[in-house]
């Protein structure tokens, strides 16, 4: 739409004292030749021209980086549609470069049609989002040298530790013959004991590589929930005993089919379970109890009544390797990874992972699947 001006001296006078005190760069533009008719103060300053004149008399051309900018822009104009956040690259009196946002408006001045076109420098925000991603770039390098070097060094822990596995297993059944000392029998469940636990603690590395790399895959089936969970209690049970710890299961009254991935909501449950054991006093208590609302949601509560989590320490334990800065926590072996992961697992299925939890007072999870994972039978 053109904003026709009567092509006046006196019109023409006021539209120039109005733009001149703007403190927009702002030029009038010919839209026949391209020549520039009028240029205020600011764009003189922002292009860095010994006078107004100078800019007024060169050539357009030269102040533009990229000349397929120019020609975008300028085809714009010639064929009466106006520039909407245009962004170029321009280039100063001093060969300085420079990033500008245009807007414009045809107009009638000294009785031609011209364009009038706002400059605003935006170098400083172009230059923040280039660091922005440079940074993105660099994390994303960074995070794929992570990932290659976990799998590297995944493949080769692992065969010796199978072995190690392997060969303690053998030594324990006592295949050959009898150890001898029962102190060696002990050492040697220690060994597989432990490295089992390096076996795990290289998988749960791996899936938070995975999952922070954007490269880790779920793959879903349609299953019964409570199944599950009565297969980790199973699993639990023996570390329940051992603790002397009440354990109470409440399933839902009704089925609970869901599509997910089942042996990672296994995974998330039995994370979560071992923690309520571990962290938990002597003939303390642990609950699991699931329930689907009337949206169809499904949750999973645990809870348990052992030492907590303060409150400054909740965010802090649910990041990879957090764990409590509590001594009573120090105290209890762990690599900090459990929340964390099946927090991840959990938000990988579309769901969440709330913790609720004080100091001296015990812990509570609450994981929820939306209700899109619910199958009806």
């Amino acid at each position: 739409m053109k904003i026709h001006q009567n092509s006046t001296e006196n019109t023409d006078t006021d539209l120039v004292h109005i733009l001149e005190s703007s403190p927009i760069g702002i030029a009038i533009l010919d839209l026949a030749t391209g020549q520039r008719l009028f240029v205020n103060s600011t764009l003189v300053d922002i292009f860095g021209a010994p006078s107004r004149e100078e800019l007024l008399i060169g050539d357009i051309s030269d102040t533009w980086i990229n000349p397929n900018d120019l020609k975008r822009g300028w085809d714009a104009l010639a064929n009466d549609q106006n520039l909407t956040n245009f962004e170029a690259e321009r280039r100063r009196f001093d060969g300085t470069r420079w990033w500008v946002l245009m807007n414009s408006q045809q107009v009638i001045f000294q009785g031609k049609e011209a364009g009038i076109v706002w400059h605003i420098d935006i170098t400083d925000r172009k230059k923040a989002e280039e660091e922005v991603h440079l940074a993105l770039s660099d994390a994303e390098q960074a995070n794929q040298v992570k990932s290659d070097f976990l799998a590297h060094m995944s493949h080769e822990l692992r065969t010796p530790l199978n072995s190690i596995i392997g060969y303690s297993q053998m030594v324990a059944q006592e295949i050959f013959g009898e150890v001898g000392h029962e102190k060696y029998l002990e050492y040697i469940k220690d060994i597989q004991y432990s490295g089992n636990h390096l076996l795990n603690l290289i998988d749960d590395v791996l899936d938070i590589s995975k999952i922070e790399a954007g490269e880790f895959i779920i793959e879903e089936s349609v299953f019964d929930l409570d199944d599950i969970l009565k297969d980790c209690v199973r699993v639990i049970q023996g570390k329940v005993d051992k603790k002397h710890l009440a354990f109470r299961f409440s399933p839902s009254d009704k089925s609970l089919p869901i599509r997910a991935d089942e042996r990672l909501v296994k995974q998330i449950i039995l994370n979560l379970l071992s923690n309520a054991v571990k962290f938990n006093v002597p003939d303390g208590s642990v609950s699991l109890a699931s329930t689907i609302d009337q949206n169809s949601a499904v949750s999973l509560v645990i809870s348990d009544t052992g030492i907590g989590i303060s409150t400054n320490d909740i965010s802090k334990v649910l990041e990879p390797f957090g764990q409590s800065r509590s001594d009573i926590h120090n105290t209890h072996e762990g690599t900090g990874l459990g929340l964390s992961l099946s927090k991840k697992l959990a938000e990988l299925h579309g769901g969440t992972l709330e913790l609720d939890s004080s100091l001296g007072n015990g812990t509570k999870v609450t994981i929820k699947f939306p209700p899109g994972r619910t199958v009806e039978y």
